[in-house]
């Protein structure tokens, strides 16, 4: 299940938010600037190894500096981080919902408010089909939080997937990130 797996970034989750726009809408506006974010995935009860789990991956100095810098933005420090540069200033809608419709998935808006959103989802693949809701919160902060619970089939198996993405916004300026971050953990998008 490949839309399970992949993790979100800040555009990912702020073009969610813009499912809420007027009907007439094309691009909502996208704040350009440095992103971190902390993703927390659950399958069948079980939570997913982050990059701190794995043994050799990078040292336990690095390990520690990551966690050191997840803390002093307000992250969770048991999850996989990203740091990404969002150039972007607008999002298409058209593209996102043409994107989520090519990996077999649709999304239905339950409920919404100025920073919040709850929305149903359903995708269907080659042998696995996924139902569920999730929320966005903070669309209009420095912080926003997106959570998933989605239950299917994978292969005829059951699957239950849960998934948090934490992302805040660091700064204008991705190549002078604050201290205690280092530039060469930043992703360009």
């Amino acid at each position: 299940m490949t839309f399970a797996t992949r993790p979100l970034t800040a555009l990912t989750i702020l073009a969610l938010g813009a499912l809420t726009m007027p009907a007439g809408a094309q691009t909502v506006p996208a704040k350009p600037g440095l992103w971190a974010s902390a993703s927390q995935v659950t399958i069948n009860g079980n939570r997913t190894p982050t990059i701190f789990d794995i043994k050799g991956g990078m040292t336990d100095a690095d390990k520690a500096a990551i966690k050191q810098a997840m803390t002093a933005l307000g992250l969770p420090t048991d999850a996989n981080p990203t740091l990404t540069c969002e150039t972007a200033t607008q999002i298409d809608i058209a593209t996102i919902m043409g994107d989520l419709k090519s990996k077999g998935c649709t999304a239905t808006i339950t409920e919404q408010t100025a920073d919040h959103i709850n929305y149903t989802m359903a995708c269907q693949g080659a042998g696995s089909t996924a139902a569920g809701q999730g929320s966005v919160t903070g669309m209009d902060t420095d912080m926003v939080i997106y959570n998933v619970d989605l239950k299917g089939t994978f292969d005829g198996a059951p699957v239950t997937y849960s998934a948090k993405n934490t992302t805040k916004f660091v700064g204008s300026d991705c190549a002078n990130p604050p201290a205690g971050i280092n530039p060469t953990w930043i992703k360009s998008n």
